[in-house]
């Protein structure tokens, strides 16, 4: 995403410089900017089809001097001379990988012309069920446990992608935390908490934020989120406001940062091993996935259990995604039931 100086790259030039992302997440927004000498009039063009993009916000321009036809933008002056700035938002579509052309005409008073033509790349994941095994051996030989087949799949897509693996009433299997990973959430938690009711006390203008906020945080940190579209956009609007809060005050955006530090620092110490979950979130970098409960614990019993659920996936913008069904058989030899975390059932392919 560079700024391209037409001085220095196209001659003759009437823009003097143009910012256009070279790609953008599907459903997100994106800027475009173009500046030229305050000397010199133009008008401007811009095509671009709005059946894949969406017109948010235009910058330096009156309505008077805007006129907006199908897949054209035509602005024939500027409140300031020398600049205009545009805020589109891209649609999310059947396809993981979309091409939208660009053409931006530009004219001055002298007869000039200059046309630039670009493309942006949209992209979002795209989770696929490559293999989900009907039947799955689970072995436990003395300590090492052993899964005869995984159930397979791949981000085909470029954007990376969060996924939550959520199991159903229908099945016969237990998921929890590991118990120091609970240790650590409940005493996180509490510590938030009560750190947060003293900033509220201090700050009682900011007091429905903060308990949004602490909603929020709280959710996130046990797993007990839904991710679904209402809730992405609740929390957007929380986090937009407290934004603009710390914005408004340094003193808040400090208090609300240590009670966060506080909590973190006042449960670190139970938390003694996690070296073997970041090395699994090392392996799936390459694949752009990230399993938000990938810690979780998933005990089976001896003999035949039944494994459903759905992964539920959302990407980077908070879009969510149409889930994906998960069942299986697995069967247990062992005398004892078996824990093993549930980022171990699953194998990413490249």
């Amino acid at each position: 995403m560079k700024e391209l100086d037409f001085e220095k790259t196209e001659k003759p030039s009437i823009i003097r410089s143009l910012f256009l992302p070279d790609c953008a997440l599907q459903g997100s927004e994106f800027p475009i900017h173009l500046i030229w000498d305050k000397e010199r009039s133009i008008n401007i063009d811009i095509n671009i089809p709005f059946s894949l993009v969406k017109l948010k916000e235009i910058y330096n321009v009156d309505e008077k001097d805007l006129k907006i036809e199908k897949d054209v933008i035509h602005i024939t002056d500027f409140e300031s001379n020398g600049y205009v700035g545009f805020v589109f938002a891209s649609g999310i579509y059947n396809e993981d990988f979309v091409e939208v052309p660009i053409k931006i005409e530009i004219k001055d008073d002298k007869g000039n012309k200059q046309i630039i033509e670009r493309k942006i790349i949209f992209f979002r994941p795209h989770i696929v069920l490559h293999e989900a095994p009907t039947d799955v051996e689970l072995i436990q030989e003395e300590d090492q446990i052993s899964m005869n087949k995984k159930i397979c799949l791949k981000n085909e897509g470029k954007g990376a992608a969060l996924v939550y693996f959520k199991i159903s009433e229908e099945s016969n299997v237990i998921i929890k935390k590991p118990e120091e990973i609970e240790e650590f959430i409940e005493k996180f938690c509490s510590r938030f908490s009560d750190k947060l009711n003293d900033v509220k006390k201090t700050y009682p203008q900011y007091l429905e934020i903060l308990n949004g906020f602490e909603t929020f945080i709280i959710d996130l940190v046990k797993g007990t989120f839904t991710i679904s579209k209402e809730y992405i956009e609740e929390m957007m609007e929380i986090l937009n406001k407290l934004e603009k809060a710390f914005e408004e005050n340094e003193e808040f955006l400090k208090d609300v940062a240590d009670s966060i530090l506080s909590a973190y620092l006042s449960a670190v110490h139970i938390l003694t091993e996690i070296r073997s979950f970041f090395e699994y979130l090392k392996s799936l970098a390459e694949n752009k996935v990230i399993i938000l409960n990938a810690m979780s614990i998933i005990e089976f019993k001896p003999g035949l259990n039944l494994l459903k659920g759905r992964l539920l996936i959302q990407d980077l913008a908070g879009n969510i995604y149409e889930p994906i069904e998960i069942q299986t058989n697995v069967k247990v030899k062992s005398k004892k039931p078996i824990k093993i975390p549930v980022y171990d059932l699953f194998k990413w392919m490249v």
